[in-house]
């Protein structure tokens, strides 16, 4: 049933079912939902390529999710079947903790506009077996999640070219973003919190999950304020205990996690939080991690796979660790390391910027070293760069106030270097030291491979 929050518009013809406004070129027709009809009688008289605007308003009820019976028609790649708000963020389905407010299957150019999906049974939206797929301005929060159920609040699986763009994700979940054996997926500015969350073991959980899935794309995406320690929980056999979700997690055993690219993005206040971790299973590689910041965190960045260039992290602005690294490297020759600014890491005499286990093909270069507990685990393969601004090297600069440099603070703002200081112009490539975020990546609607798909 729908609750108003505004006045109906008197002018308005209340049709059975759909109330048509426009019939495009291509024979598309725009439609209304009127306010006594349910969202699936207009899904069963909706043709592909049609546009359906829910008003404002919350939506509850059976009739009033989308499931296997009840799914949008397929669009075409000329014209997509969209949903869409009248008023991005005002239109609301909610599954009221019994119901799943979005579970389809085997769609195809299907796009969502601007609507709120929140309160499920399990989890939130749900896609699988599907293609070119586009969520924009969407908003999922409270997937159902304890011991039994492993809700979580965006899932694709089975997935192929699909775009998720300015959509934000909250409450409680086990994973956020959960894309599993997909691929050619688009990421662009998301954003999302953890409030809560059990896993099912080993701290299985967090806010951007890229399992098993190749050739991906996040683009200024955000986890942010995963700072609820007492309300991470995993099972054990003991019962429920302390878990430690991951801010950004790529790789998984279902497949190949390849040519995955994390872009501008920031991990912000995630004090419960692990900042990222490579997965090392089916050895992935031509994965990256650049231009992004890593800032109040419990921990760092930790590669676990096997290649040497598998994962080149560079021009990062990490800081404020509490504990155990800032990037790390294990089982293989898994990290190269260049441009970043590592400060304030650690704080106990076993904590370090840079942690590699016995890995001699680890590289750091051109690197800002500062304030750790330990700057380079060397009893292990960890070395100053012959760039390195370091102690090691007796060159080490405070990137926070230039000194005893320039006396130029270079971080006033962790998504830039300010110009004049010691690391501006000063990286292995011409540009600055540490993360620059200061412009959109990616053209808007953009699919992976489009034109602009990834321009700066």
């Amino acid at each position: 049933m729908r609750q108003y929050t505004r006045a109906i518009i008197p002018t308005v013809t209340i049709l059975a079912a759909l109330i048509c406004v426009v019939t495009s070129a291509s024979g598309a027709e725009t439609y209304y939902m009127p306010d006594d009809g349910t969202l699936h009688d207009c899904l069963a008289i909706m043709s592909g390529g049609d546009t359906l605007i829910i008003r404002d308003g919350v939506y509850t009820g059976d009739a009033n999710t989308m499931d296997h019976s009840h799914e949008p028609p397929d669009g075409s790649p000329e014209v997509y079947t969209t949903i869409k708000a009248e008023n991005t963020g005002k239109a609301i389905f909610d599954g009221e903790g019994t119901r799943v407010p979005v579970d389809i299957d085997h769609v195809s150019y299907i796009a969502y506009n601007g609507i709120i999906f929140k309160n499920s049974s399990g989890t939130v939206f749900d896609i699988t077996n599907s293609d070119h797929i586009k969520i924009l301005r969407c908003g999922m929060g409270e997937a159902y999640n304890d011991e039994s159920i492993m809700g979580s609040s965006l899932f694709f699986r089975y997935v192929d070219y699909a775009l998720i763009e300015d959509t934000f994700i909250w409450g409680g979940f086990r994973y956020g973003f959960y894309m599993l054996d997909s691929d050619h997926l688009v990421l662009r500015r998301c954003v999302a919190r953890q409030d809560r969350g059990v896993a099912a073991g080993w701290s299985n959980m967090g806010p951007f999950r890229i399992y098993s899935s190749c050739n991906t794309s996040l683009q200024n995406c955000i986890a942010i304020d995963g700072d609820q320690m007492d309300y991470y929980l995993q099972n054990s056999d003991s019962g429920l205990i302390p878990a430690v979700p991951k801010a950004f997690w790529p790789g998984g055993a279902n497949g190949r996690t390849d040519n995955v690219h994390i872009r501008g993005t920031v991990s912000l206040n995630n004090r419960g939080m692990l900042s990222y971790i490579l997965s090392p299973q089916w050895d992935p590689a031509d994965n990256t991690v650049e231009h992004s910041v890593f800032w109040d965190a419990k921990n760092g960045l930790w590669s676990r796979v096997e290649r040497h260039e598998s994962v080149e992290m560079s021009h990062l602005t990490i800081g404020e660790i509490d504990e155990g690294y800032g990037l790390r490297g294990e089982y293989g020759n898994s990290v190269a390391a260049a441009n970043n600014i590592l400060c304030s890491i650690g704080m106990d005499s076993d904590d370090y910027a840079m942690l590699w286990t016995n890995n001699p093909g680890n590289s750091s270069d051109y690197n800002v070293l500062y304030n750790n507990t330990n700057n380079y685990c060397t009893q292990h393969g960890a070395h100053p760069g012959l760039h390195d601004l370091c102690s090691e090297n007796g060159n080490a600069i405070d990137p926070l106030t230039g000194s005893p440099g320039s006396g130029i603070p270079s971080l006033k703002y962790l998504p830039r270097i300010e110009d004049g200081g010691d690391l501006d112009c000063a990286a292995s490539d011409g540009g600055d030291i540490g993360a620059t975020i200061m412009y959109r990546i990616g053209r808007d609607g953009t699919l992976w491979g489009e034109e602009g798909y990834d321009e700066m």
